[in-house]
């Protein structure tokens, strides 16, 4: 087993082969309806190397990159596989650079945000027009996670810096930094659901912040991790925050008093 994600609702578990490269060079992925518990079909590509993917949260569909090497000069595409069809509508190939790490989708499905390996930038795509926009993070290496907030106005990024970034999506500017983990790096972020200016975030100094943004009383709430936090993400009611840290431990925090 290599990846593995669930759509949206719930209702979708995808899996894929060990993310190494395959003999045949093909990517190989199982999508499976988790109530029935069956599998929905099998998805097979060209690619050798599955490096990540997410769900289209208004439809069954999945965007993936998969790369011919692992190498940095690797060819990595991103693709669409189309579940009514049941097959590839949508193609395009990445300029040459490091393995994707990290990539979602804005809620009206119209642009992916990808994070790369060793790369300050994150990289904003516009499906319909095919066209790239980089947002130059200002790291000193790279950022290590991405996110939109769900109405897809904002994007939240943290990095090897140990700041946390929000971002205009429309512009691509700069809105507000603050110093999240620093000198350690964020490794888990997300919008609090329903806010736009509420965050939380994980990191290697054992510890979640939530925040909130842009406000001259910025207010912020630590919580104390046992161990490094390596995800993070709310449930639906936002009323809890789980995390996952490296003492593999799963924790469900109220997030309001700790």
């Amino acid at each position: 087993l290599g990846l593995a994600k669930f759509s949206e609702d719930g209702s979708r578990l995808l899996l894929s082969e060990c993310d190494t490269v395959q003999a045949d060079k093909t990517v190989r992925l199982r999508l499976f309806d988790v109530r029935s518990q069956r599998k929905v079909t099998d998805i097979e590509e060209p690619g050798g190397c599955l490096e990540a993917f997410c769900f289209d949260q208004a439809t069954d569909d999945l965007y993936f990159v998969s790369a011919n090497s692992q190498e940095s000069d690797a060819i990595r595409v991103i693709r669409k596989w189309d579940a009514d069809r049941n097959q590839t509508s949508w193609v395009r190939t990445l300029a040459r650079g490091e393995k994707t790490k990290t990539m979602a989708l804005h809620p009206s499905g119209e642009t992916l945000v990808l994070r790369r390996l060793k790369d300050s930038r994150i990289y904003y795509l516009e499906l319909e027009r095919s066209r790239i926009q980089e947002l130059e993070g200002h790291y000193p290496k790279e950022a290590w996670s991405v996110a939109f907030s769900e109405d897809g106005r904002r994007i939240l990024s943290g990095g090897d810096d140990g700041l946390v970034r929000l971002w205009d999506v429309t512009s691509g500017t700069l809105l507000d930094e603050f110093n999240g983990h620093a000198p350690q790096l964020v490794t888990a972020i997300g919008f609090v659901p329903g806010s736009l200016n509420r965050v939380a975030t994980g990191g290697f100094d054992k510890s979640i912040q939530v925040w909130s943004a842009l406000t001259q009383d910025r207010s912020v709430l630590n919580l104390p991790h046992e161990s490094l936090v390596r995800k993070l993400a709310f449930t639906k009611d936002g009323k809890s925050l789980v995390t996952i840290a490296d003492d593999l431990q799963v924790r469900a925090w109220n997030f309001e008093n700790g």
